[in-house]
């Protein structure tokens, strides 16, 4: 085992010179003009560090315009109006925003979306989904049948009303009814505000239907179908940008230690591994990285 670890810090210190010119390389590139690429991937919660990196691209003078991927269902209501802030801030800063909806860009993933000014999506995109929904579960049949009862001590009787051991009544349905209606009508604000739609389309799209991206494209709800390189085509037109501007990659997710990720069983047994996973610890450092 000494001898296995002694080969292994060898060959790290051998790579050290390696991943500190890399590293230097990207920072050196990072203080020059360039495009930001952002990417939102799963579940949108509301995330400090993430609102801090988009505040930093805003500031950036580097940074010419920013091309941001979206691949999530949705997420907190919180959540998806932080992340639409935060691209509103890049473009008010003279930086354009473009948008790329890959697999899904739904509910949250589509209230984050129209924070662009210009949305791409994939004719097979599912987006769309505007709307609220506020989960809740009935389990009291199932707690008469095994003897559990619910006893809470409450301030008041609208205090609880998501407690799925009791029997909701109907002023509690009401209640619940208003503040799920109270946050859609935020969320059609910002809907409407951004993609001016016909009032026939917003009809049709209030039940919360999913749509796909060819249909998105004729509601109005995006701006067209492409990809990443029809992304930048836009940005470069847009922002009078060289063609060979260079695209560089903004982590929106906080660096967590390798070992950390090690324990939670994310990465694999090796020195290979090891290795692999040291570098990107060091490019995710920088917070950039060059897109391939």
């Amino acid at each position: 085992m000494v001898a296995i670890f002694s080969v292994i810090a060898l060959i790290v210190v051998a790579w050290g010179g390696h991943f500190s010119a890399s590293s230097s390389a990207m920072l050196h590139s990072a203080e020059q003009a360039h495009i930001a690429r952002i990417s939102v991937e799963g579940m949108i919660l509301e995330d400090d560090y993430a609102n801090d990196i988009l505040a930093d691209i805003a500031a950036d003078k580097h940074v010419k315009g920013a091309i941001v991927t979206i691949d999530s269902p949705g997420g907190t209501m919180v959540g998806g109006l932080s992340l639409y802030r935060g691209l509103r801030r890049i473009s008010e800063a003279g930086k354009p925003v473009t948008v790329v909806m890959k697999t899904v860009a739904a509910s949250g993933g589509y209230l984050a979306a129209i924070g662009a000014d210009h949305i791409f999506a994939n004719e097979g995109t599912l987006t769309g989904s505007i709307g609220v929904i506020l989960p809740s579960v009935d389990v009291t049949e199932l707690a008469d049948k095994v003897g559990v009862a619910s006893n809470d001590v409450v301030s008041g009787d609208l205090k609880a009303v998501t407690n799925p051991l009791q029997p909701r009544t109907a002023k509690a349905q009401a209640y619940l009814q208003e503040v799920v209606n109270e946050l859609n009508e935020v969320f059609y604000r910002y809907v409407v505000e951004r993609r001016a739609l016909a009032d026939d389309v917003v009809a049709k799209v209030k039940d919360g239907r999913v749509v796909v991206g060819t249909q998105a494209v004729e509601m109005g709800l995006v701006d067209a179908l492409g990809d990443m390189f029809d992304a930048k085509k836009w940005l470069v037109k847009k922002a009078a940008l060289a063609d060979n501007i260079p695209v560089l990659d903004y982590a929106l997710e906080e660096p967590r230690p390798w070992l950390q990720r090690a324990l939670e069983g994310s990465v694999s047994v090796g020195v290979g591994a090891l290795l692999q996973e040291l570098g990107v610890a060091v490019k995710q450092t920088g917070a950039l990285a060059v897109l391939r």
